[in-house]
């Protein structure tokens, strides 16, 4: 997740901190990398408005 700004110093451990923008869920097929089987997975991606 990639916020903008600098959220890690305005933000304390263990506090809720409200953020507005987009939840996106990519699908990767499975492929092969140099002979090498790579399986499925899905990439989860928050996008700040």
């Amino acid at each position: 997740m990639t916020l903008i700004g600098n959220w890690l110093q305005k933000s304390r451990e263990g506090k809720a901190f409200t953020v507005r923008g987009t939840l996106r869920v990519v699908h990767h097929e499975a492929y092969a990398v140099n002979g090498v089987h790579v399986p499925p997975w899905d990439d989860i991606r928050f996008e700040e408005r």
